[in-house]
């Protein structure tokens, strides 16, 4: 007789032996249900040139686990060589259906090999960001935007204008920084990170163009805080050390006492004479407020030449935005960062054109120290800065002293 038809009461003497396996014990209680990871991009998110476990967002699903949260394989909508329409299309073509617990957006660098305008890559980027937090069911703090990497510091731009290209790819990531920021989204910074390649063979694929899965392991340790905060998950919330994937950061660098990571210490000078080199150029594009304000932290201190203390960097823009029209531009000369990678400062000259009292142009020049600490999210922001007046770069140098005559001694005492 079918159970169609059974009658209820019958039905019910069966229920109880229905709840329970095979063997007479309960059966188990079903797991939690598990996160589902979106990750749209281009050729640094399908991971060209590398495994796909090395992929990075496969690489943060697998750490995601080691800290206890069930992680579905990551959803990726990446092909080389898209930039931001083509990624838009991409997604369009690939209709990815249901709500996501996390989605990661890294795009731009196509625009900037084609010569694209910063402008439209902030209309493109915006709209694209605007989809991440749908797919995200409307919450933009579970979408992590990642920058654009540098790939004019890799063996493939020999022989380009690899200053012309960081200052371009930097110009677009001040735009997703911005877009980030404004929509709520979370931000990382792997540009920083990602002209470590510009010494270290083990970081490039030998397509002498991408990242290789130990450069990819960098860029997910940066990530995995966000994500962990994203998800509602602190970093030291208690469960099993993170797996740390193959071919990972640890495995491409000796490790201290501590068995921790050990920064290349030269990448590092030259990652932050890069920083400061940007922060410069900044300040040419968009004005010396503007440029201060974004590359220096909420608490930073300006020690003016023969004035108060200006403490926070929404203080320091407005009194640069009061200092009326002139242009800033400043050439770093040496750089040093600790041992442990966290804090450097930068020393250089600088020259200042703008308008005298009598409105004519007016130049000074001076030199400069700025100290600088690196943020969770892997960039450099400048906490002190401070400079003084001196002579223009082309003036002599100041000769030797004149020669003095000898200081007669003194006579002996009488006896």
């Amino acid at each position: 007789m079918s159970l169609r038809f059974m009658p209820a009461l019958l039905l019910a003497a069966f229920a109880p032996t229905l709840l329970l396996a095979a063997d007479g014990s309960a059966p188990a209680a079903p797991g939690p249900a598990l996160l589902r990871l979106l990750a749209l991009g281009d050729s640094y998110t399908i991971g060209e040139g590398v495994a796909p476990a090395e992929r990075w967002p496969m690489q943060l699903a697998a750490l995601l686990r080691g800290r206890g949260l069930p992680v579905q394989d990551p959803v990726i909508i990446a092909r080389t060589g898209w930039t931001t329409d083509e990624l838009s299309a991409g997604i369009d073509a690939a209709a990815p259906a249901g709500r996501f617990d996390l989605v990661t957006l890294l795009i731009g660098v196509n625009n900037q090999y084609r010569g694209r305008g910063a402008e439209e890559y902030r209309k493109q980027f915006r709209a694209l960001l605007a989809r991440a937090v749908g797919f995200a069911g409307g919450r933009p703090a579970r979408v992590v935007v990642l920058s654009i990497p540098d790939w004019g510091v890799t063996p493939f731009a020999k022989g380009r204008d690899r200053t012309k290209i960081a200052m371009e790819i930097d110009r677009f990531n001040v735009v997703n920084r911005e877009e980030s920021e404004r929509a709520g989204a979370h931000y990382v910074n792997v540009t920083t990170d990602s002209r470590w390649m510009a010494t270290d063979a083990t970081l490039v694929v030998a397509d002498g163009l991408h990242p290789s899965g130990a450069m990819y392991s960098t860029w997910t340790d940066l990530t995995l805080s966000v994500a962990l905060a994203a998800l509602g998950r602190g970093v030291d919330d208690p469960g099993p050390p993170p797996a740390k994937p193959a071919g990972g950061e640890a495995a491409a660098r000796a490790g201290d006492a501590t068995g921790a990571a050990v920064p290349d210490e030269g990448a590092g000078r030259e990652a932050l004479l890069r920083v400061d080199r940007e922060f410069s150029a900044l300040s040419v594009e968009r004005g010396a407020a503007e440029a201060f304000f974004t590359y220096m932290t909420d608490d930073a201190v300006q020690l003016p030449m023969g004035d108060r203390p200006v403490i926070g960097r929404t203080e320091i823009r407005r009194r640069l935005a009061e200092g009326g029209s002139f242009t800033l531009t400043w050439e770093p000369h040496a750089a040093d960062v600790s041992r442990s990678g966290d804090l450097g400062y930068t020393w250089g000259t600088y020259e200042l054109h703008g308008a005298g009292p009598d409105g004519q142009p007016r130049a000074s020049y001076g030199k400069y120290v700025t100290i600088w600490r690196r943020q969770p999210d892997g960039a450099w922001r400048a906490v002190l800065d401070t400079g003084n007046p001196g002579p223009p770069p082309d003036a002599p140098a100041p000769g030797p002293a004149a020669p003095q005559p000898p200081v007669a001694p003194a006579p002996a005492p009488a006896p």
